[in-house]
């Protein structure tokens, strides 16, 4: 992602660790210094409860297969390696890692894989984690997330095509993504004063008047490690892809319009660049949650209302404790601290 360098800082470790224990559910909003007859309605009937139970949490559409079947599609498979150079005398170390999931209209997971086993999987509103665990290591070792999955195509145009579902899990709330927050300064007068221009009795021309202001004062001056936020963004006037989020997504939120981060990768990118990415999707009360990318906009890749499918959604928590607010995943260890690299490779299926 656009502000998440691949070697992260050691963080020290709980000094009651252990491999049970418990990890908070809800997310943090501040961060300190990252889918007839009687016997064809039984059948349908289990089809139906089948597909339901194996939709995820927070997708947000129903009828998925149905519906992905008329978008164009793409499919890939990416491996993401995290690896880890032991110390002497190293102890534990743990790791935790976004894993994507199947989102109706955005994404179908087929395949994942760990060169490891995790010790579990798991869910925080509605972002998926895989957590692994290495007593005592004594060698260097590399842990390989591995996923093949077909991305549809999904943007504005697509959204005014398609029936959403009438009632959004409550992982998709839109109630959940109107507050300010770290790096999303809602609330900052400055944010504010920039923001009650851009709206409109109509939604969609509020989303849009927050867009292309977005657009036309940020310049874009390539990927920076360091998180900025939209008020620093503002008056900077620059930033990579989480700033051009940022800032849109506190536009919107100030004028009371629902929006969040999506964070994961693309499929493409520029050389210097990088795969980890940030986006944004707004919330319009007819048309569901509309993604939208500022940054490639900007760069020409993408428009307001059509993008590519070149995204892999991972999640849209900002400031993310679970990760210790970190993005993509965060380690802790005991004894001295490892040294630690990540490498990314992705490639089309036919």
């Amino acid at each position: 992602r656009g502000n998440a360098p691949n070697n992260f800082t050691p963080l020290p470790h709980p000094p009651d660790y252990n491999t049970t224990m418990p990890y908070p559910q809800t997310q943090s909003a501040i961060r300190p210094p990252i889918a007839r007859a009687m016997g064809l309605t039984l059948l349908t009937t289990l089809v139906t409860l089948l597909s339901t139970a194996t939709t995820p949490a927070h997708a947000q559409f129903l009828g998925t297969r149905r519906a992905n079947a008329k978008l164009p599609t793409r499919k890939v498979q990416f491996t993401n390696t995290i690896q880890f150079k032991v110390a002497p005398g190293q102890k534990n170390i743990r790791l935790i890692h976004l894993i994507p999931q199947s989102i109706a209209h955005r994404q179908t997971v087929h395949h994942l894989h760990f060169s490891h086993n995790p010790i579990r999987q798991f869910s925080v509103n509605g972002v998926r984690y895989a957590e692994f665990n290495f007593p005592s290591p004594v060698a260097d070792f590399a842990v390989l997330i591995t996923a093949s999955l077909t991305l549809h195509q999904y943007d504005l145009n697509t959204a005014m095509r398609t029936k959403r579902a009438k009632k959004l899990p409550k992982t998709d709330d839109p109630a959940l993504f109107r507050a300010s927050e770290r790096y999303i300064e809602a609330k900052n007068p400055t944010i504010q004063s920039i923001s009650n221009p851009l709206k409109h009795a109509d939604t969609l021309k509020s989303i849009r008047a927050a867009f292309d202001f977005t657009i036309k004062t940020l310049a874009y001056k390539g990927y920076n490690p360091d998180d900025l936020g939209a008020l620093k963004a503002l008056k900077s006037r620059s930033g990579d892809c989480s700033e051009f989020s940022d800032l849109l997504v506190a536009i919107l939120r100030a004028n009371n319009i629902s929006a969040r981060v999506a964070e994961g990768y693309t499929t493409y990118w520029k050389k210097g660049d990088t795969h980890k990415h940030s986006w944004v999707e707004a919330y319009h009360p007819k048309l569901g949650w509309i993604p939208l990318d500022p940054l490639h906009t900007k760069t020409g890749s993408s428009t307001f209302k059509t993008l590519k499918n070149n995204y892999i959604y991972l999640s849209h928590t900002r400031n993310d404790k679970t990760l210790n607010l970190y993005h993509t995943y965060a380690y802790w260890y005991r004894g001295r601290p490892p040294t630690v690299s990540a490498s990314f490779k992705i490639t089309d299926i036919k």
